[in-house]
């Protein structure tokens, strides 16, 4: 959603380890519209385990497809919601090169989502919360009738699921699910739009990525405060990264960001 982001001055503090994390060997690769920057538009991120484990989270528009340079291999995909800016409703033409001001970006149509685009090309293993698993299947399937609908699966609140030596664990979200208009097929979006009325998919999510040295990185997606952030991703999960999301009107404010770090 505009008007929000998660690499704030606020992520510098919550990052307190160090952004490179040499000594842990896990490294996480912010991939914006504008190489260099932190900018508004900005959701995806790839988390690379030592083993050479590669997990993308939320591409949303700032990836450009599944033929963007700095993905490399990509081995799983997790997604947050199917909101504009996480699955990618749109999304840039090429891969960005020098570093540059954030002033937007152009945009290409992506009427199967970016998300889609790129697990065809990838053939990640895919996981995700709510009701968005089928969702996703026919979204990959419309681009390629030959996809591996087995690849994508559910992950609900309280499961764990291993890609690649990672683990992944669903964690609650308080926010919204419902999918844009943008990318409904077929007579739907008609009969929905004069009412103003999206698709639902059921709850959204945050993730715990657990990497094979025993690093637990915490990413919260969008949501306001919940009290899994202590319960859960500090005293179960025993997390050390923390990227939240703040944005004071579509999720958490810099207030309570700094209070749930």
């Amino acid at each position: 959603m505009k008007g929000k982001f998660l690499f704030t001055s606020l992520l510098a503090l919550v990052l307190g380890l160090g952004w490179s994390l040499a000594q842990a060997q896990v490294i996480i690769t912010p991939l914006g519209s504008n190489t260099g920057n932190s900018c508004g538009n900005d959701r995806a991120i790839v988390l690379e385990d030592p083993n050479g484990t590669r997990i993308l989270w939320d591409p949303g528009r700032t990836v450009a497809g599944g033929g963007d340079t700095r993905l490399g291999d990509i081995d799983g995909m997790v997604l947050s919601s199917v909101h504009s800016d996480h699955i990618g409703v749109g999304r840039i033409e090429f891969t960005p090169g020098a570093p540059s001001e954030c002033s937007g970006f152009a945009r290409v149509a992506t009427p199967e989502s970016n998300f889609a685009e790129i697990m065809v090309a990838k053939d990640p293993k895919v996981r995700v919360g709510g009701e968005m698993r089928d969702f996703l299947r026919e979204k990959a399937t419309n681009l390629d009738a030959d996809f591996n609908r087995r690849l994508v699966d559910t992950l609900r609140h309280g499961g764990t699921a291993d890609i690649g030596g990672v683990k992944v664990a669903i964690i609650a979200a308080h926010h919204s699910n419902g999918i844009p208009l943008d990318i409904v097929s077929g007579d739907l979006a008609d009969v929905l739009d004069p009412d103003g009325l999206v698709p639902y998919v059921g709850p959204e999510n945050g993730v715990v990525l657990t990497f094979t040295n025993g690093l637990a990185v915490y990413l919260s997606g969008d949501t306001g405060q919940t009290s899994d952030m202590k319960y859960v991703v500090r005293n179960f999960y025993n997390a050390k990264v923390a990227i939240v999301n703040c944005g004071d009107k579509f999720s958490m404010g810099p207030l309570e960001c700094a209070f749930a770090v």
